[in-house]
């Protein structure tokens, strides 16, 4: 299982939130613990066992707060669990993204990479954004503000839904239409940065991938007794990661399209990337064949693997197949070299 944390709201040209877990952060995670439990019954042991579980997050205090929210509830022992943290500037299984030279070069760093995005910046729709806001404001019409200060609105409002289920605040200023323009705003910044727009973006998850699925092929032959492998990462892990599997539409998006074409897309960062969003990979045997399958969990509802033809339980040898370039031959250091 992997599950992110934080708010899907950032702005990746600034540096990445590091501060502790909001409240109903911690209560979200700790509400999907106790749904996965409820989902999985005794299947897997109550208690925790440090020879049954692992669980794993990022240097990040926010990352930390999630694992043990999931904890608190999964585990009839939470104060027992034991903890990973993955070191800062060595963890390329759940930090993939810091670690890929090649990708912080050609797209974190490049400015030409997030040419839709900064074409939104300026054009018709943000501008009559930005002249909503000032209205809104009551500022004169010499007074300036910018898209960046257009976004931090949608944020606030996105922020006192969020975190305090408030909208006579910031959200009492916006329009529906302010909202649609400024999401796809974020959504071309994160189409681009951490989803499909570039192959980079995330085939550098399949050293996540390749770790995975070496748990799981471990289980089939009795090479591990571990069954729960928990990690907590970020939305620069899951949403590549959900990408790289075939979720979600991979039709360029562009900032010249019309607010039709706009809220007809196929790719919706808000369905794959939600704040707690979460992907999990449940391994079944069956009792009549003693055939090992596997199931995809998106956001808490199965979903069927893309390749399987549709099934909801993918035999493992299936799903060895339809990953099998991103387990035998792709090489993360090899791709990442500059």
């Amino acid at each position: 299982m992997l599950s992110r944390t934080g708010s899907k709201t950032t702005h990746s040209r600034t540096p990445r939130r590091t501060g502790a877990l909001a409240p109903t952060g911690f209560a979200e995670l700790a509400g999907y613990g106790s749904r996965s439990r409820n989902s999985v019954v005794n299947s897997i042991p109550v208690n925790y066992n440090s020879s049954l579980f692992k669980l794993a997050h990022t240097t990040t205090a926010r990352t930390a707060d999630s694992a043990k929210a999931f904890a608190s509830t999964f585990f009839s022992n939470p104060d027992d669990v034991e903890y990973i943290e993955y070191p800062d500037g060595n963890d390329p299984l759940l930090r993939f993204f810091d670690e890929c030279e090649r990708y912080n070069v050609e797209v974190l760093d490049n400015a030409s990479a997030l040419a839709e995005f900064d074409a939104l910046q300026t054009s018709a729709k943000m501008n009559e954004s930005i002249v909503f806001l000032k209205n809104q404001l009551n500022l004169p019409n010499y007074a300036e503000l910018s898209p960046t200060d257009a976004a931090s609105a949608f944020s606030a409002c996105a922020f006192d839904i969020m975190l305090y289920n408030v909208t006579t605040q910031w959200c009492s200023l916006v329009s529906q239409a302010f909202l649609n323009h400024l999401e796809y705003s974020d959504e071309l910044e994160t189409f681009y940065e951490q989803g499909p727009g570039y192959k980079i973006n995330y085939e550098i998850s399949a050293v996540l991938l390749q770790d995975i699925y070496a748990y799981m092929k471990n289980f089939t032959t009795g090479d591990t007794s571990i069954v729960g492998n928990l990690r907590f990462a970020h939305a620069e892990t899951t949403l590549p990661l959900m990408t790289l599997f075939g979720y979600g539409n991979r039709t360029k998006l562009l900032a010249s399209w019309t607010d039709e074409q706009i809220d007809s897309r196929g790719f919706r960062s808000s369905s794959l990337g939600p704040a707690a969003s979460n992907i999990d990979f449940r391994l079944y045997r069956n009792k009549l064949d003693q055939k090992y399958y596997v199931s995809v969990w998106i956001q808490e509802v199965v979903a069927p693997l893309p390749g399987c033809d549709g099934a909801l339980y993918c035999e493992f040898s299936m799903v060895e197949k339809i990953w099998s370039y991103y387990l035998n031959e792709y090489n993360f250091e090899t791709k990442c070299a500059v």
